[in-house]
């Protein structure tokens, strides 16, 4: 099986606090998205 990488966007919302959490989407894989509290755990 061949080895793939995709490329991930990580974002917190324009207005957003530091406590209001991360969105990470893959523009390759259409509605593949991951949120998380903190960068690491997006």
């Amino acid at each position: 099986m061949a080895l793939r990488f995709y490329r991930a966007i990580v974002y917190q919302a324009p207005g957003a606090g530091l406590e209001d959490g991360w969105d990470v989407v893959f523009p390759d894989l259409p509605g593949c998205l991951s949120l998380g509290d903190s960068v690491e755990l997006a």
